[in-house]
């Protein structure tokens, strides 16, 4: 392995390291509750007149999903997704990391 191929490494394993905290947050801090079903395995954790956030359960996997006005977003919960995710630095991750952050 050559020092390029060691740097990438050692990012990777950083961004592995975030996947799986992320992983382990979200299953750990996100509740999904029974008044905030919609069916056909959808639950809304957030919501106003022109947005929405869910988590779709319907598959083996969740999906974290952002609806909003201009934009959408779509993150399967796995370290996998989540590590791809982030190697694209694709936006939802963020939102993701956010809505799996331990509630103060």
């Amino acid at each position: 392995m050559n020092y390029e191929e060691t740097v990438e490494f050692e990012e990777n394993v950083k961004i592995k390291e975030e996947a799986d905290k992320i992983c382990r947050d979200f299953k750990a801090n996100v509740k999904l509750e029974m008044k905030n079903y919609k069916g056909n395995g959808i639950f809304v954790l957030w919501s106003d007149s022109h947005n929405k956030i869910l988590v779709d359960v319907s598959g083996a996997n969740p999906s974290f999903q952002c609806r909003f006005l201009h934009e959408e977003y779509d993150v399967l919960v796995r370290p996998s997704s989540v590590f791809s995710a982030i190697k694209a630095k694709y936006r939802g991750v963020a939102h993701l990391k956010v809505h799996s952050r331990k509630p103060t």
